[in-house]
């Protein structure tokens, strides 16, 4: 069963402090034709920095003011703290995660309880096919990819939006493009980085998260925020494409104050 869709709604941003009494919505579904239902309302505080969340092995995992993490679906949370400012977080398994933050990138081997630094800072970052291969996409240095768990890295080329970086079913998936002059392309590398194929058609930039979905390597939903950086049409939208990014549709879209937030 492909467990989709989590969807967290920090109605949050620098600029605009008077959206503080919206604090936090979780929702889910399964399927896109589900319906969708708020799970965890004012889980966490008004976060000033991009939060990030990801669920894998029957987890959810945020990143926020501090790690929360659910092993049923939103009920319960357990709380960890965290060792800097989280642009992305990802999962391998309960025990293994790796932490994009503002300052540095950061490993985990015991589930959240201990980090350590293991790259330069990094807008978004992924496993491959194991707790040792990573790719990582930077925004103002080169995106790496290492094999043996940070030991060597090897350069790939930057895709000019290192927002967002998935691995799946043997395909890296990197948001890219130039984003102040239009819109953001997927790039897909089947070989670890080595060629890349750009997707046909383009979104709006102001987008910081995407999932692949589990089932459908070709069907992926990218979390849309207008008006943080510069607003387009003043409504925030979740999209999907079924074909890996040639077409795009708009499956939600709200009116501010609603802020999509991050997808997993």
């Amino acid at each position: 069963m492909c467990l989709f869709q989590i969807l967290a709604s920090r109605f949050v941003r620098v600029n605009f402090p008077w959206l503080m009494p919206f604090v936090f919505l979780l929702a889910m579904a399964d399927g896109a034709d589900g319906q969708w239902r708020n799970v965890a309302p004012n889980l966490t505080p008004v976060s000033r920095y991009y939060g990030a969340m990801c669920f894998n092995n029957g987890i959810v995992w945020i990143a926020n003011d501090a790690l929360y993490l659910s092993t049923d679906t939103g009920i319960t949370w357990t709380k960890k703290p965290l060792p800097d400012k989280p642009l992305d977080i990802e999962f391998c398994s309960p025990a293994v995660g790796i932490l994009s933050g503002l300052d540095d990138t950061w490993i985990t081997r015991d589930g959240g309880t201990n980090w350590q630094v293991l790259a330069p800072p990094s807008g978004s970052s992924s496993f491959l096919n194991g707790p040792d291969s990573i790719v990582l996409a930077c925004k103002v240095s080169s995106n790496g990819i290492t094999l043996d768990g940070g030991s060597h890295w090897r350069s790939l080329p930057v895709q000019q939006f290192g927002a967002g970086v998935k691995y799946k079913a043997g395909i890296i998936y990197e948001a890219g493009g130039n984003t102040y002059a239009g819109g953001v392309f997927l790039y897909t590398s089947s070989d670890f980085g080595l060629t890349w194929h750009q997707s046909g058609g383009e979104y709006d930039f102001d987008s910081y998260t995407f999932a692949v979905d589990s089932c459908d390597p070709d069907r992926i939903y990218v979390s849309h925020e207008d008006a943080v950086v510069q607003a387009t049409d003043k409504f925030s939208k979740i999209f999907l494409t079924t074909n890996r990014g040639n077409t795009w549709q708009t499956m939600v879209s709200q009116p501010e104050p609603f802020f999509s937030g991050s997808i997993a």
